[in-house]
This record gives structure tokens, sequence and C-alpha cells, in this order.
């Protein structure tokens, strides 16, 4: 910014004006801050293949991953990643269900799958969302976070047939 004004008239033989110009030059500090933006992708799926829905076995798999990128300072980047419920009529997140028409198929999604077996279900709230980080060098970083799954046996009243299901991922950050 610059102020100007007119600081004297001087008279003499003739009449001259002289203008001077007074500045005032300031200084002003900028500053921003780039925020860290995230995008999730579902690297693979669950696919159990054909499962014998009569032998009271049930099908575990591990379905590929999510995969969290993140662009911005570098630094460390809390996140959560959730898993609603899916679109059965019935489903809960320690519950879900596939579809085939009105059949349906019951199956789980976990974090883990231990010696023993499935556990840590992945869902929306508390302790059933996953926290984690990821470390942003140079400006970008990337984390990948498998996926289990396990259809349950012993569903007698299912019916042959292709099942899906969607479940919808969300990451906090």
């Amino acid at each position: 910014m610059i102020a100007s004004s007119l600081v004297r008239l001087s008279l003499g033989g003739r009449r001259a004006a002289q203008a001077m110009i007074a500045g005032l030059m300031l200084a002003m500090a900028t500053q921003a801050m780039a925020a860290t933006s995230c995008s999730v992708s579902a690297i693979g799926g669950l696919a159990f293949g054909t499962v014998d829905i009569l032998s009271g076995m049930a099908v575990d798999v591990n379905g590929g991953s999510i995969q969290v990128n993140c662009n911005g300072a570098d630094g460390a980047v809390p996140y959560t990643i959730a898993l609603d419920a899916g679109l059965g009529p019935g489903a809960s997140v320690s519950v879900r269900e596939m579809q085939s028409g009105s059949a349906t198929l019951a199956y789980s999604i976990y974090q883990s799958m231990g010696d023993r077996g499935a556990n840590s279900p992945w869902g929306t709230l508390g302790g059933a969302a996953l926290s984690t980080s990821l470390t942003i060098s140079g400006g970008t970083g990337s984390n990948n976070s498998p996926v289990y799954g396990r259809v349950f046996g012993g569903q007698q009243t299912a019916r042959p047939g292709a099942y899906s299901d969607t479940v919808n991922i969300t990451v906090t950050y």
C-alpha cells in the first residue's frame, strides 16, 4: 500500500509548484496451510468361491486390502476405517448378509484372522472401526489394511445361487 500527499507548495519569481510524495511501505506476513487430503480404494474383494452350506464348516478368506492414500505436509496422519453393515435386510456389522434374490447368506468381515480363526469384526463404531496411521514423506503416503472374511457354516436354509453384497468404506482423518 502506498500513501501519497502534497507536501509543499513553493512560490518564487514565478509560481512553481513542487510536489513531494511521501511513501509508506507496509510489510505484511502471509501464511497458508495446505490441507491433508486422503482417498480410499478397495484392492480386490472377498471372493468366497463355492461354499458347501450344508457341511457346517465356515469358509475363511483373505480378500485383499483397503488402501488409504494421503497427500499433504510430511508427518503422521491418524485415520479410522469404518465399514457399514452392507445391503442385507437383517445385516449388522457382526453378521452381514449377502443376497441372491430374496435369499440371504450370512458372513462377516474382520480386521484380522488369528490361528483359531476370525477375530476383530470390522464395523463402524468404537473398537469395531480400525484406527491406525500412515506417514507422509515427500508429500505423499500410503497404507494397506488387509481384509478377511468368513461365511458361517450350517446355513441349511440358504438356496443355491450367486450371492453378493456391497459394503461402504468410510475413512475419517
